[in-house]
C-alpha cells in the first residue's frame, strides 16, 4: 500500500475539520423547533443557538492570522480543534438553553480559529502550482456539508 504524502494528509485533516464545523452549524437549523419544545423557549431565544456560533466565529477570525504567526499555525489549529470538540461535548450535555448557547459560543471560537488556518496550512505545504488542486479538494467540504447537514437531522 502506498504511503499518502504528508501534504495531502494536511488537506485531509483540515478538510475534515472544515466539514465538521460547517456541518455542525447547518444541521442545527432544522432543529430549532425541537429546541423550542425541549427548552420551552420562543424562536428568538432558541435562535441564539445558531446565532452565537456565527457571532463568536466572526469575532475570532480576524485575530487568527496574528495569533497563528505568534504561536504557530499548527499549534493554534490544534487548540481551536480542542476548543471546538470541548464545546461539542459540553453542548451535548447542556442542562438548559443558556448553557447550550454558551457551549455553542465555545464551538464558534474554536471554529473561528480553525477555518482561516485551514487555508493557511494548505498554502504552507503546497507549492504554488499545486494549490489550486489542493484548495479545490478542500472546497468540497465547504460545499457538501451544508447540503448533508439538514438531511442528518431529518433522518
Amino acid at each position: 500500500m502506498a504511503k499518502i504524502p504528508e501534504k495531502w494528509l494536511v488537506v485531509i485533516t483540515v478538510l475534515l475539520g472544515t466539514f465538521t464545523i460547517i456541518l455542525n452549524n447547518s444541521m442545527l437549523n432544522p432543529a430549532v423547533p425541537h429546541f423550542m419544545q425541549v427548552f420551552d423557549a420562543d424562536a428568538v431565544a432558541t435562535g441564539w443557538v445558531i446565532t452565537i456560533f456565527m457571532v463568536t466565529m466572526g469575532m475570532v477570525m480576524p485575530l487568527t492570522g496574528y495569533l497563528g504567526d505568534k504561536f504557530g499555525k499548527k499549534q493554534l489549529y490544534m487548540s481551536g480543534l480542542t476548543l471546538f470538540l470541548a464545546g461539542s461535548v459540553l453542548g451535548s450535555l447542556s442542562w438548559d438553553l443558556q448553557s447550550l448557547i454558551f457551549f455553542r459560543g465555545l464551538q464558534g471560537i474554536g471554529g473561528g480559529v480553525m477555518m482561516p488556518l485551514s487555508m493557511a496550512l494548505i498554502f504552507e505545504v503546497f507549492p504554488k502550482n499545486e494549490r489550486g488542486l489542493a484548495t479545490g479538494v478542500w472546497g468540497i467540504a465547504a460545499m457538501m456539508a451544508p447540503t448533508i447537514g439538514p438531511l442528518l437531522v431529518v433522518v
